[in-house]
């Protein structure tokens, strides 16, 4: 009887714990991130002067706002209404229409969208993940085009 006792608590905390490390392998992405110029590389495009990204996350939404200054395109701020649940949300990006869904790859978020810009088809995915306990977020941006493939890594640290 004890023997069976204590296999049956040893499942209970298996499962115990197992819920436990599920739960952690979802961080939160909420904050106001900075870019970490010297750590980023932005492939093709033109580095931004600067460059915030504002996020507030209660899974499965997720807002980012975010404000850009230079790269050769001026200032513009873009609010993203997102989720992570794989519903297709649809935002304005600089007067185009975007249609994005977004899921979780283990602790990292996929944000996978479409958009037409002057007339050519762009796919883009994001890949959001948080490093050095939370206090750093790295976006690996793959861009699709009929023109070819580029990539882009943006490296923000967390200042709120």
């Amino acid at each position: 009887m004890r023997a069976r006792v204590g296999f049956v608590l040893g499942v209970i905390l298996s499962a115990v714990v197992a819920v436990g490390v599920l739960a952690q392998a979802k961080p939160n992405f909420s904050g106001e991130w900075t870019l970490v110029p010297d750590k980023s590389d932005f492939g093709p495009m033109p580095a931004p002067t600067t460059l915030t990204r504002t996020i507030t996350h209660a899974d499965p939404a997720l807002k980012i706002v975010v404000v850009q200054g230079g790269a050769g395109v001026g200032d513009s701020t873009v609010t993203l209404n997102l989720s992570t649940d794989g519903k297709p949300h649809i935002n304005d990006v600089t007067g185009n229409s975007m249609t994005t869904t977004g899921k979780w790859d283990g602790s990292a978020i996929v944000l996978t969208g479409e958009l037409s810009m002057q007339g050519t088809n762009v796919h883009v995915e994001d890949r959001l993940e948080l490093s050095d306990a939370g206090k750093t977020l790295t976006m690996t941006r793959k861009f699709v085009t009929p023109e070819g493939e580029a990539s882009a890594r943006i490296v923000m640290k967390k200042t709120k």
